[in-house]
């Protein structure tokens, strides 16, 4: 059934505001976002880039940009993207990342200062600012004693909200998957008037799979971000007497290829977004800075945000008000051409607001730490196992998490008898109940697993990671370790809405070793159920209109409307019939109000009815409006668009 709704006075604007704008007869995927400024070329390679704010003149802040070279330099431009020739250091050894921090106290006297790494020197290289002076003694040797993964490449600078300390945290080329791939360092005066620096702490997961440079800080809140590429952005606490366990991973899916670069848009001291680089799709992952009401370490995708910048790595952005081009902040992304794009925030992401988080309402459906059937035989047990109907009575019984080898394993698993020979496959099954799965928009798992993981939802299969594609049977090897993690990582997936159904449903979950003489296992698994809370659709009344327009949200003109599949991952058709011949006008609305996509319009004749399908490119997860305007009246229905 559709769902009947009446428009807000705010939403009626937005929705006249649409109409009024020239009309298209086709959906497209959005343009790029299109920058204000692109700086002048540097030499060889572009690749990082930073903002220093003069506090005392905004007008007058620079651009730092890294020229990744042998023979590199680290460049400096003004807000139109000139370059200050007096300021640029050159012969630097590859200049990676870059990195600008306030008030570092150097004899008596507080420096804004300049951090980067030379990767070929294995050091970081500080300048004060704004003068470009160097104040680091000829460099600060860093990963010593690491050879050959002593190779700097992400930076991120941390001023500790407690008594002011400024921290360098480093990244790598490559490095160790064993929880200490990245090296935080304590930048103080040496008593000379210049700065060194103190290793006080190693921490950070790292996948194996490719590389991490991106590395990014939140002063205010106290945290770290990095992206660790083709797995996600991994959150940990900042402070180095914090504990270093990491507190989220997010950002694993969606992705065309590298999670890149890295900013933060700091609306207040606690909310805003966290911007990450989707360089292989020239686009930009939007997340909530402050995460949900229910949990500060969640970050939902709120928006992917197409940009011209081609294939960016380096992102730095800024709330703070640039005059007189930037008024709202200003995003800097790195762009391959050798040049960095200077976007004004407000073109970056709208007039509309964010969608709030209390748009939907989480419930727990099967939590980590609970029970499932498992069998851990070493036993080839096909396909069968896999649905609803299988008898595995004779199977254990355990509350996860499940595991050997690893020290948090609430049940113990078997390997055999032969530690060089020990079992590949191990299976688990847990039958839960939903009373009314489709009153349930969409649905989020989480997975600890050590090695490969495939999981099933009532015989069908629903993601897989860290496995070969194709069949698999039960000698069949994952494709690579864990990444060091031992399963302590819940790594994030989507599972299909219309795969569960009302009354019981069946989880079957296969973890696959790696190898016969793997040390250790591990499997966990949480399953959370979204509902949209009454929001803009349930608060309004049948007969409102705007300025005599006609807006009312009423069924009068309408004998049918409906959209289906309703929730959507790629398309949805939109289907109706009018009560009398009408030209009509058929358009997306996100939660905000705000149209997404173009207008599609023609004419509805009397008793006809009319199948357009609408795509979904470029659209976040989230809730939707299809409006459909008539010269008698117009009709929403709410729609769910799921990955």
């Amino acid at each position: 059934m559709p769902y009947t709704i009446s428009l807000p006075l705010a939403f009626l604007v937005s929705l006249l505001a649409s109409l009024l704008q020239p009309q298209k007869t086709a959906l497209e995927e959005p343009a790029p976002v299109e920058p204000l400024y692109v700086t002048e070329r540097v030499q060889y390679d572009s690749e990082d880039a930073a903002i220093w704010i003069n506090q005392a003149n905004p007008e007058e802040s620079l651009l730092l940009g890294t020229d990744k070279e042998a023979d590199g330099a680290l460049y400096v431009f003004n807000l139109r993207g000139e370059i200050i020739e007096d300021k640029v250091v050159r012969g630097l050894a590859r200049p990676n990342n870059v990195d600008v921090a306030y008030g570092l106290e150097l004899q008596g006297t507080k420096r804004d200062i300049a951090v980067l790494t030379e990767r070929f020197a294995h050091k970081l290289r500080i300048y004060a600012l704004p003068e470009m002076e160097p104040i680091d003694n000829g460099g600060i040797e860093v990963f010593a004693g690491e050879e050959p993964e002593n190779e700097p490449m992400g930076i991120a600078l941390y001023t500790s909200s407690s008594d002011s300390s400024i921290y360098a945290i480093v990244s790598r080329k490559s490095g160790p998957t064993d929880g200490t791939y990245l090296w935080q360092y304590l930048l103080q005066d040496d008593g000379q008037g210049n700065v060194q620096g103190t290793l006080v702490r190693k921490f950070g997961n790292y996948s194996g799979k490719q590389e991490i440079e991106a590395v990014a800080v939140d002063n205010e809140l106290g945290y770290v971000y990095y992206s660790d590429e083709r797995v996600g952005v991994r959150k940990y606490y900042a402070d180095p007497d914090s504990s270093s366990d990491e507190l989220a991973l997010f950002g694993t899916s969606s992705f065309a290829g590298d999670q890149e670069g890295i900013a933060l848009y700091k609306a207040t001291d606690s909310t805003g977004f966290i911007l990450v680089s989707d360089q292989q799709a020239n686009q930009l992952h939007v997340y909530p800075r402050e995460g949900t009401s229910s949990n500060p370490h969640e970050h939902p995708l709120l928006r992917e945000i197409p940009i011209a910048a081609n294939a960016t790595d380096g992102l730095e952005a800024t709330s703070i008000a640039l005059p007189p081009d930037f008024l709202q902040g200003a995003v800097v992304a790195m762009s391959e051409e050798e040049t960095y794009h200077f976007y004004r925030w407000q073109d970056i992401w709208g007039d509309a607001q964010p969608p709030q988080d209390t748009a939907f309402t989480a419930q727990e459906i099967i939590p980590f730490n609970a029970t499932w059937k498992y069998l851990d035989n070493g036993s080839d047990q096909d396909t069968a196992w896999r649905q609803p109907a299988f008898d595995d009575t004779g199977w254990s019984s355990g509350a996860g998490k499940f595991g050997y080898g690893i020290p948090d394993a609430n049940s113990q698993l078997t390997y055999g008898k032969n530690k060089s020979k020990k079992y590949i496959t191990t299976y688990f099954r847990k039958t839960f109940e939903l009373p009314d799965a489709a009153a349930i928009d969409s649905f989020q798992g989480q997975v600890k697993r050590d090695d490969g993981v495939i999981v099933y939802l009532n015989g069908q299969e629903v993601y897989r990671d860290n496995m070969p594609s194709g069949s698999v049977t039960y000698t069949t090897r994952a494709a690579g370790t864990s990444g060091g993690d031992d399963g302590a990582t819940a790594v994030p997936f989507s599972v299909p809405p219309n795969a569960f159904v009302s009354g019981s449903n069946t989880l079957a979950v296969e973890i696959h070793q790696a190898s016969p003489s793997s040390s250790d296992i591990a499997f966990d698994l949480q399953l959370l159920g979204y509902t949209a809370t009454p929001g803009i659709g349930d608060t309004l009344n049948s007969d409102s209109t705007l300025l005599g327009f006609g807006l009312s949200a009423t069924s009068a003109a309408f004998d049918k409307l409906e959209a289906y599949p309703n929730p959507f991952s790629q398309n949805i058709t939109v289907n109706f019939k009018t009560k009398e011949s009408t030209a009509y006008e058929l358009w997306l609305a996100d939660s905000s109000g705000k149209r997404v996509g173009n207008l599609r319009s023609g004419t509805a004749l009397k008793g006809e009815n009319q199948h357009i399908t609408l795509k979904a490119t470029g659209l976040m997860p989230g809730l939707y409006f299809v409006i459909v305007q008539t010269e008698q009246g117009s009709f929403a229905v709410r729609v769910l668009h799921t990955k």
